[in-house]
């Protein structure tokens, strides 16, 4: 939690900003790099924390929950969009060989 802060909050915004932007590639790069840091949070050991610490994390949670919202709210329309334009690909692909295989005397 101490070091959660300064650098994987930022890379949360970061996040929001690449996927605003339409970079998907640095939202899938930072994905993966806050992915790893959780794993390794999750390992890690958890001391008690003060009050002011406990409110500390639930501000930040608020945060990474409304971070994730908006990455989720920009990368769904584009999940969409990708999955219609796979779709068209493979009914041209089913087409292009039904065509294919007809013969002609």
């Amino acid at each position: 939690l101490h070091s959660f802060p300064t650098r994987r909050s930022s890379d949360l915004a970061e996040m929001v900003v690449a996927a605003e932007m339409g970079d998907w590639d640095g939202v899938s790069a930072l994905e993966r790099e806050c992915a790893v840091y959780m794993e390794r949070l999750g390992h890690a050991q958890r001391p008690a924390l003060s009050r002011e610490e406990l409110q500390r994390k639930r501000d930040l949670m608020m945060r990474i929950l409304a971070n994730d919202a908006r990455v989720r709210a920009l990368v769904c329309p584009r999940q969409d969009e990708l999955m219609r334009l796979v779709s068209g690909e493979r009914r041209s692909i089913g087409a292009r060989q039904a065509y294919a295989t007809v013969s002609y005397y």
